[in-house]
């Protein structure tokens, strides 16, 4: 499945059986509007907070 989002961690990272964390943001069309790294942002609150701005843009 990983393979599939490009989510695929590196072959020596501990965790290597499971995927990375990305959110999509999905278009109407269903195509992948925006992709996000959960871990770059400071906290849960300021990766939902971006969501929510680029969901309004895009609307």
């Amino acid at each position: 499945m990983g393979e599939a989002y490009k989510a695929v961690r590196p072959p020596d990272h501990p965790f290597v059986s499971l995927p990375e964390r990305i959110t999509y943001l999905i278009s109407p069309e269903g195509l992948i509007a925006k992709a996000y790294d959960p871990s770059s942002a400071t906290s849960l609150e300021e990766h939902s907070a971006q969501l929510l701005v680029d969901i309004e843009e895009l609307s």
